[in-house]
């Protein structure tokens, strides 16, 4: 198709109208919109500027209609436009045409506007029959033309137009031909079969952007087994750097391990044992029972002995306690009095346990300062699981000894980061996850890694995340374990 070229006068149209004067080009992939003495305006304002000469490109899928009424021809836009309606009238071939009597006009202004309209309906794959008919549809024309002031009217234009014939026949030859549309256009073929014959060497095909999401925190082996209202803590003697994280999912802190003092006597242990109420609310009578034992030549176990530990009274929100607990042996078990669970915890870890709101995170920001290490960390954590502004600060500012230390360290800061993953799931291949983006700013993912362990990446393709949003996204899974955590990477 040719690029048809219309001149026209833009009227105010509510809100995000263009007002003022436009050069319309209809060209192959877009209607340009030149604003030559035009500019915006909302309901009840005129524009405070014109004349920039500015250019909107509006590809033709961000045509959302086009109709007419009160003698206008209205284009209504994406509303992700910065001008989204045109309501068009006084149609020129050239600038100098929208001035004049609106009678020496009206032989030309209606058969560009059906032009105009005629090839946008066609790039948009409509059908376009008698749209310009205007007639008994609108009441005010028929009662203008019911009226014998109108009747009256008509027969001095009338006589005007005829002693005026020639002085029109003499312009018209001026000013050049006008190409003008038929009247109907009766389209051959359907949306689809326009879109077939539409050249594709080119084409670029964006994929659908990834469905939206959102979750609370990072998934992060701190929390895999849920967060008990009351943590049970284990910390080794000072003089010890802690070898392990503690695996059991009841009780939080370092492994221990019992050792023999210089005089060859039996295995000992000797660590600290903190109790920190992690709910909303205080919790009274604190116990956990310590089984020290060791075990024979056979693996049997044996020399199994006891020892209770208990805090009388209430335990207020975000507070610790702290025993110290030595005995004879080579292993030790620690069997805690249970309180529940804070939010988030896995459906076959509650079992029908309570779910308690946690602490303030004031509260945990002090345990940060905390004598015991244990407690220091445990203190970040919360604040990480709390999704706290000062949560990765506090959490580099900890000391590491050892590398234990430094794995829960990072473990804390990757949990506290701005852009973080969770609600990971594995099925039929795939790897899903929602990642977040909880920072000031877009950033651009481009895979998943796993931080620890197999250290496994999983490309993805390239998307944009804007500030506090989230999206879900898919990566090829080749089997193994499922993560338990994930680190997103981003585009530098």
């Amino acid at each position: 198709m040719s690029s048809l070229v219309v001149y026209a006068l833009a009227r105010p149209f509510g809100p995000r109208s263009v007002v003022g004067v436009v050069r319309l080009t209809c060209a192959p992939d877009a209607l340009v919109v030149a604003l030559l003495r035009a500019g915006g305006a909302g309901a009840g304002f005129v524009p405070a500027g014109l004349g920039d000469g500015r250019e909107m490109r509006v590809p033709y899928a961000a045509i959302r209609s086009v109709f007419r009424r009160n003698g206008a021809l209205h284009v209504v836009l994406d509303p992700r436009l910065p001008h989204t309606r045109l309501a068009l009238a006084r149609l020129a071939t050239e600038p100098e045409g929208l001035g004049g009597l609106h009678w020496f006009r009206g032989l030309d202004e209606r058969a560009l506007a059906r032009s105009l309209e005629t090839a946008l309906v066609a790039r948009l794959g409509l059908m376009p029959v008698g749209f310009l008919d205007e007639g008994p549809s609108d009441p005010v024309g028929a009662e203008r033309l019911a009226s014998p002031r109108a009747a009256r009217l008509a027969l001095v234009l009338g006589a005007a137009a005829l002693l005026t014939f020639g002085s029109l026949g003499a312009l018209r030859a001026l000013r050049g031909p006008v190409a003008v549309a038929p009247r109907y256009v009766e389209a051959q073929s359907g949306i689809a079969a326009i879109a077939a014959a539409l050249p594709t060497a080119n084409l670029i095909v964006h994929p659908p952007p990834p469905p939206p999401c959102a979750c609370e925190r990072a998934v992060s082996p701190l929390w895999e087994h849920g967060l008990p209202a009351v943590s049970f803590l284990v910390q080794p003697g000072e003089d010890r750097v802690p070898e392990a994280l503690s695996a059991e999912s009841h009780v939080g802190g370092f492994a221990v391990t019992s050792s023999v003092d210089e005089e060859g006597g039996p295995p000992r242990f000797d660590f600290e044992v903190a109790a920190v109420n992690n709910a909303a609310r205080p919790l009274s009578d604190l116990r956990a029972v310590l089984t020290f034992a060791r075990r024979d030549g056979q693996g049997k176990r044996v020399a199994a002995h006891d020892k209770g530990l208990f805090w009388e009274g209430a335990l207020a929100p975000g507070r610790a306690v702290k025993w110290s607990a030595e005995g004879e042996g080579t292993e030790v078990r620690i069997d805690v009095d249970r309180r529940g669970f804070l939010p988030g915890a896995p459906a076959e870890v509650l079992r029908g346990a309570k779910v308690l709101a946690p602490a303030a995170p004031e509260r945990f920001r002090e345990l940060t300062h905390a004598r015991l290490s244990v407690v220091r960390y445990h203190g970040a954590t919360m604040l990480a699981y709390l999704r706290d502004a000062r949560a990765s600060e506090l959490g580099s500012a900890l000391e590491a000894r050892g590398e234990v230390e430094r794995q829960w360290r990072e473990r804390i800061q990757r949990a506290a980061a701005p852009v973080f993953a969770c609600d990971v799931e594995v099925r039929a291949g795939s790897l899903g996850a929602c990642v977040q983006n909880a920072s000031d700013g877009p950033v651009e993912l481009t895979a998943l890694r796993e931080p620890e362990g197999t250290t496994r990446t999983f490309p993805l393709t390239r998307v944009r995340i804007d500030a506090s949003r989230g999206v879900r996204v898919q990566a090829p899974f080749g089997g193994g374990p499922p993560p338990s955590e994930l680190a997103p990477a981003l585009a530098p």
